[in-house]
């Protein structure tokens, strides 16, 4: 073998070119899949408010970020105890009762690998509001101050998050 040949020297060029194209394409794909990791991230947040202009206070799970969530675990508190697990509360009436409200409080307990896509919204717990006055509203804010929720979930590229609500810290206690 010549090494001094012009075709294995032509090919010898082109062998060094194509290795550097693949390697300039993987560094390119790995780039594009940390900034897709990076951008493409749900973030969980929880809203609470009380309305007037629909008679209802509500306590919402919001995908504020661009990529779904996915649900891995919900655990529902009142008084610092599970709804399921140790209240043994399964349905709307048991929590209505428990949470000492006057009219049927729905809620809903999402199931672990449910998805939250990007900008969706799912009220947790609705509780209607007859009369919208400081009595019924105390009411509302009473029964949310002892409400908790952990969620544990993780995006598409299986990064892991927790999002805490708790109805204490949104609706403090005015008494002293």
């Amino acid at each position: 073998m010549n090494w001094n040949d012009p075709e294995i020297i032509i090919a010898g060029l082109a062998a060094i070119v194509s290795f550097i194209s693949l390697s300039i394409s993987i560094k390119g794909f790995y780039e594009s899949k940390k900034h897709n990791e990076a951008i493409l991230r749900p973030k969980l947040d929880f809203s609470s408010q009380i309305t007037p202009k629909f008679n209802y206070a509500t306590v919402s799970l919001i995908n504020k970020g661009l990529g779904p969530a996915i649900i891995k675990s919900f655990d529902f508190y009142i008084d610092e105890k599970h709804v399921k697990k140790e209240l043994g509360l399964n349905r709307f009436e048991e929590l209505t009762k428990e949470l000492k409200l006057p009219e049927q409080t729905i809620f809903t307990i999402i199931e672990p690998v449910d998805q939250l896509l990007s900008q969706d919204s799912y009220d947790l717990v609705a509780a209607p509001l007859p009369v919208y006055d400081e009595l019924n509203t105390e009411k509302i804010r009473a029964a949310f101050r002892r409400i908790s929720i952990v969620i544990n979930y993780t995006s598409e590229y299986g990064s892991n998050e927790v999002e805490r609500y708790s109805g204490a810290e949104v609706y403090p206690s005015l008494e002293k």
